[in-house]
């Protein structure tokens, strides 16, 4: 026998309630983030940052910090390729202690 609309549709909405719940407890399980964006995932929820100023500002928040990141990296990479010059320089001259 197959569940009736009104059945399915009571099943989704406690599972949303007990999702939402458990979610914005104080530290949700990684589990239970996981099932929440399954559910969300199955039943073809998104959201846009046009939409949500939330999440506008969290998309901003993290382009910024890819953008400094990869100014880090860079940093990083030329400090490094400017060690690995003076120590080359000191191993052909002879001065490497």
């Amino acid at each position: 026998m197959a569940a009736s609309d009104k059945a399915l549709g009571e099943l989704h909405s406690t599972v949303a309630t007990v999702l939402t719940a458990a979610i914005s407890a104080d530290e949700p399980s990684a589990a239970m983030i996981a099932a929440a964006i399954t559910f969300l995932k199955n039943n073809n929820i998104t959201a846009s940052p046009t939409d949500n100023a939330e999440l506008a500002e969290l998309n901003k928040k993290l382009a910024e910090r890819r953008r400094t990141g990869k100014d880090t990296l860079r940093q990083q990479l030329q400090e490094a390729d400017q060690l690995m010059s003076q120590n080359y320089d000191a191993v052909v001259t002879g001065k490497l202690q």
